[in-house]
């Protein structure tokens, strides 16, 4: 059996996760939540309970990711919020069990719209605010007018990023 590559899998209890293709499907996830500014739990989480013939639940979730509990509590909280998992029932057991929706476009689409367009919004107010804060600081000597030049420059660039964003969001959101 050829030895497994293990890099950048530091976060997945090493042994509990046999699966390359699991291992790497968990890591995936993980790195897109944390693209968007989710936790990093939250991505394994999902990834887990995504690629689990069965529901699991929160002691499951615990030890096979090496995750502390309060972190994969507030993950199935945050995926439980957006619609990603279901709290199931599984007979004789008291305690919660959770499995994945599978319908990745139906969860995709509840982040767009939920998640990435009020931060995308709120990014058009902080620029707002970026730009008062430059001319006040012009204004006060704080800098010279060469280094207004300069930052201004960068922060309409940031305006120009800001708007593509917002005008892909529709597209993105009727896509899924």
């Amino acid at each position: 059996m050829p030895p497994k590559n293990n890099h950048h899998r530091d976060s997945i209890a090493p042994g509990l996760l046999e699966s390359n293709a699991r291992r790497e499907m968990i890591d995936l996830s993980a790195r897109l939540c944390q693209l968007f500014g989710m936790p990093k739990s939250t991505g394994q989480v999902y990834g887990l309970l995504y690629l689990s013939s069965k529901p699991l639940s929160l002691d499951d979730i615990v030890e096979q990711l090496g995750i502390s509990k309060a972190s994969a509590s507030l993950a199935t909280r945050q995926l439980l919020n957006w619609g990603a998992i279901r709290q199931v029932m599984v007979l004789g057991q008291r305690r919660d069990f959770y499995e994945v929706v599978a319908n990745i476009s139906e969860v995709a689409g509840f982040i767009i719209s939920n998640v990435i367009r009020p931060r995308v919004e709120r990014s058009e107010d902080r620029i707002t605010q970026l730009t008062d804060l430059l001319n006040q600081d012009l204004k006060d000597g704080s800098i010279t007018s060469d280094e207004f030049n300069v930052l201004a420059k960068r922060v309409e660039t940031l305006k120009k990023l800001q708007t593509r964003l917002r005008t892909l969001l529709p597209y993105a959101e009727r896509l899924l």
